[in-house]
């Protein structure tokens, strides 16, 4: 059976900047890369809230990705 090993994870912070001319949401994307493949997830919840909380920007989402490797 096939195996996905994680090797990176980068915490995105999806912000809204603004209203296009249509009234839908504008988003800009912050990442930090390198975050540890073990983390807790409510710990990384904890950060990624604390993050957004220093942002000019209101929050939209928080995402996680994923680099790995199939094997």
């Amino acid at each position: 059976m096939a195996q996905i090993a994680a090797q990176q994870l980068t915490l995105q912070l999806k912000l809204i900047a603004g209203k296009n001319q249509d009234g839908k949401d504008i988003c800009k994307v912050k990442s930090y890369k390198n975050v540890r493949v073990d983390v807790n997830p409510d710990k990384l919840l904890e950060v990624a809230t604390g993050l957004a909380s220093l942002q000019v920007m209101p929050l939209d989402s928080i995402n996680i990705a994923t680099n790995g490797q199939l094997a």
